[in-house]
């Protein structure tokens, strides 16, 4: 079973195979004018992408997917460890989301909530976008309490900032998801976190 180190690993190394393979492939289109002979010239990069997509699907993602999708406990702390990489490797964005939207379905434990709260929180206080993010909000429409929300609020950041427009989207969401903790927030007059 992979630990977060050995999904970083894996997701480092897509992303360096990925880099290299756009390195190549731009620098020969942009010599040549070219696409075709820009592919041909990145194929070598290619095949070292698809080697390493093929190492992070076939030996941890893809085995574990049924098991996840019946609720194995395992296999749901499997792909918590997975998504809790916060690394943008080419085309795992669009597992991490999938992954997002079908725990919504699933049973969790309480460590797995708080783990997947954490998460959140993360990448409210990140600068940075991923396409993930929206599936992770309507998640924590179920996930969330107070203290969640009074955390998002506590997180520092700028006026305009990245890290601001995460924190109001998440509050907006999660609010506009669930009545009982847009009452609790009128109750108690917490205008930080409304």
């Amino acid at each position: 079973m992979p630990n977060q180190e050995r999904y970083r690993e894996l997701l480092e190394n897509i992303r360096e195979a990925h880099a290299e393979h756009k390195k190549i492939w731009e620098e020969k289109k942009r010599r040549t004018k070219n696409s075709a002979k820009a592919y041909e010239a990145a194929d070598a990069a290619n095949r070292v992408l698809i080697l390493r997509l093929r190492e992070l699907y076939e030996t941890t993602l893809t085995p574990r997917r049924a098991a996840f999708l019946k609720g194995n406990p395992q296999a749901i702390d499997e792909i918590i460890s997975f998504l809790g990489v916060d690394v943008p490797a080419f085309r795992t964005g669009y597992d991490k989301e999938w992954f997002y939207g079908k725990l919504k379905k699933l049973s969790l434990s309480e460590e797995q909530i708080a783990a997947l709260r954490g998460i959140a929180l993360a990448r409210c206080a990140s600068n940075e976008y991923r396409r993930e993010d929206s599936e992770l909000r309507r998640l924590m429409i179920g996930l969330a309490d107070m203290e969640f929300l009074e955390k998002i609020a506590a997180i520092p950041s700028k006026k305009a900032s990245r890290v601001e427009g995460h924190k109001r989207r998440m509050l907006q969401v999660v609010l506009a998801g669930r009545k009982d903790l847009r009452e609790a927030v009128k109750n108690t007059g917490n205008a930080t976190v409304s």
